[in-house]
């Protein structure tokens, strides 16, 4: 979706027209992210409850005008969160593969509860115990004996029965429960919301805190939630608004494997990446290593001309100056030994002539070895002079031929 931009006093009448929900719906975001805009841009928004006394005609507080920006721009760009990439084939086979088994049934007791489920009411049961023994009472402990948390454990139980029915592997993390096959694995957790409230203050917490008759505790909401914890193409929170969890649990176990899927087919992709990483990596590798090597060989010739300083001053005073191009020296030399007799012999040894034709080949190849972009006069004179190899030392060029 594309972003909305509005100036300040645009926005501001827009919010003050219709609902915040009702506006933030139109643009693509949440009604939160859109009074996050508003309060960024310091435009004042309707307090709550300021629609339904509208509907019902009752005193509304006056309108605050819209302040001065104080240096912040004039415009308000708000981006619509991006969507979710729809599920792949392999995803929706997944879950509805999972969807077509049997429907969770939710039991009325713990008595055949998964073995996770059995170990939480039984590590409950000893830290109790052991806060007793050391006379800290049981305050900060979670009640399960409560009818919402004997109902969460139902739930879990069902959900973990159902998923372990399907073929998963289950463990657990922290808080959280894992469900998965082999490395593919998905985190999840039911638990009950919980909101902060004021208490009446407990025998535990007048210990504590005598002189207090209420606490401000964070007490369960009165409904449950199941939450998955890993970014996926399903949705990934299940809340009790208009149907209980008892009838969204055949949805969750479909979901939670079509999640597992699509973390198997991120796992492959992954490899694939890395795989042509590592081709691209083998790549750059040779090149830093062929011109490591062309490098090399530079130096070596350059070593190799300094040793010879004399040979580069028998140069005849016609020749190209120091300063033309190598493709200008290849012409000048390969004409040079052709005009001087550097050829095959009539006598058929051929020794002078290969000789010359070799020589000329010798400083091509080594031009095409050595980046014709990055000679220089200092290298490409002596360069040249080696690759010649005139016959005698000190004899001009101009006098030499073949014999």
């Amino acid at each position: 979706m594309p972003h909305h931009v509005f100036t300040r006093l645009a926005l501001y009448e827009r919010v003050w027209a219709e609902p915040m929900r009702t506006v933030a719906h139109s643009l693509g975001v949440s009604d939160v992210g859109l009074a996050k805009a508003c309060r960024a841009a310091s435009i004042p928004v309707p307090p709550r409850g300021y629609w339904a006394k509208l509907q019902h005609r009752k005193p509304l507080p006056p309108r605050p005008p819209l302040p001065d920006h104080l240096g912040q721009r004039d415009q308000v760009v708000i981006a619509p969160s991006t969507p979710k990439p729809p599920p792949s084939p392999a995803v929706e086979l997944a879950a509805a593969e999972a969807a077509d088994g049997p429907q969770v049934v939710v039991p009325d007791d713990l008595r055949a509860a998964h073995a996770i489920v059995r170990g939480w009411v039984a590590q409950d049961a000893k830290h109790r115990s052991d806060y007793r023994r050391q006379g800290w009472g049981t305050s900060g402990l979670e009640d399960l004996s409560t009818p919402l948390a004997r109902r969460r454990l139902r739930l879990t139980s069902a959900l973990l029965k159902a998923l372990a029915a399907r073929g998963f592997e289950l463990g657990e993390d922290r808080e959280w429960l894992t469900v998965g096959r082999g490395p593919d694995t998905v985190s999840f957790r039911l638990y009950a919301r919980s909101k902060i409230a004021h208490r009446p203050a407990t025998a535990d917490d007048l210990r504590w805190y005598p002189e207090r008759k209420t606490v401000r505790a964070t007490v369960p909401a009165g409904d449950l939630m199941v939450k998955i914890r890993d970014w996926l193409s399903v949705p990934t929170e299940y809340r009790e608004l208009k149907t209980p969890l008892e009838g969204q649990l055949t949805r969750i176990v479909a979901n939670l494997a079509a999640g597992v899927a699509e973390q198997a087919e991120r796992r492959r992709q992954r490899a694939l990446e890395a795989e042509r990483w590592a081709a691209a990596e083998a790549v750059r590798k040779k090149q830093v290593a062929d011109g490591e090597a062309q490098g090399a060989l530079r130096d070596r010739l350059v070593a190799q001309a300094a040793r010879r300083p004399r040979r580069a001053k028998t140069m005849p005073a016609g020749d190209p100056g120091l300063s033309a191009k190598p493709t200008v020296w290849i012409r000048y030399w390969t004409a040079r030994h052709r005009s001087t007799g550097c050829r095959r012999s009539r006598t058929g040894s051929g020794a002078a002539g290969d000789g010359g034709v070799s020589r000329t080949l010798r400083a091509q190849q080594i031009f095409r070895r050595t980046e014709m972009d990055t000679w220089t006069e200092a290298v490409w004179a002596p360069t040249v002079a080696i690759a010649t190899r005139p016959p005698a030392r000190g004899r001009p060029l101009s006098t030499w031929k073949a014999s």
